[in-house]
């Protein structure tokens, strides 16, 4: 027996239509919600995965890095070496940039970490190089260049 609702051109009633229409929908949403779930859960995997053990654990070139010596001693000649070279930058534009010389500088201070994080002052010059560092952009940036106009004013090149 033929279906009433068929009208022989070989079309389908609107209901069953909508039907496959609305399941088609159904489909589609669970295929798009599947993917960006695995999407967000390889990405928080991999981020994880790699931006953990670089944050917490020095790479161990970098762990070779450390200043030899007592924990004081060590944080003492990191100290040195903080203070000289805020001290040569001065109140001069150099031609170099800060970050080569805190990279290396920040090498060696997390390296020693696995010893000295307990020691006193520790925690302490982390807060000092980051106040130094902020205070010689902020320098650069707000007086430097007042500096190289009195400089060009009274006939002196910028010593660098």
């Amino acid at each position: 027996m033929a279906d009433p609702s068929d009208d022989g051109r070989g079309e389908q009633p609107a209901s069953k239509r909508n039907d496959s229409v609305q399941r088609a929908g159904r489909v589609g949403r669970r295929v798009a919600t599947a993917v960006y779930l695995v999407g967000l859960v390889y990405i928080t995997a991999v981020g994880f995965a790699t931006v953990i053990p670089q944050v917490f654990w020095p790479s161990p070139a970098n762990a070779a890095a450390a200043p030899e010596g007592d924990c004081s001693t060590a944080l003492g000649t990191l100290e040195d070496e903080l203070l000289a070279e805020t001290g040569r930058r001065g109140g001069r534009r150099l031609a170099e940039p800060l970050e080569p010389f805190f990279r290396s500088w920040d090498d060696r201070y997390f390296a020693l970490g696995a010893r000295c994080s307990t020691t006193r002052g520790y925690e302490d010059m982390a807060k000092l190089r980051y106040r130094l560092e902020t205070t010689m952009r902020r320098f650069h940036r707000e007086d430097g260049a007042l500096i190289q106009k009195v400089d060009r004013a009274l006939d002196r090149e910028n010593l660098q």
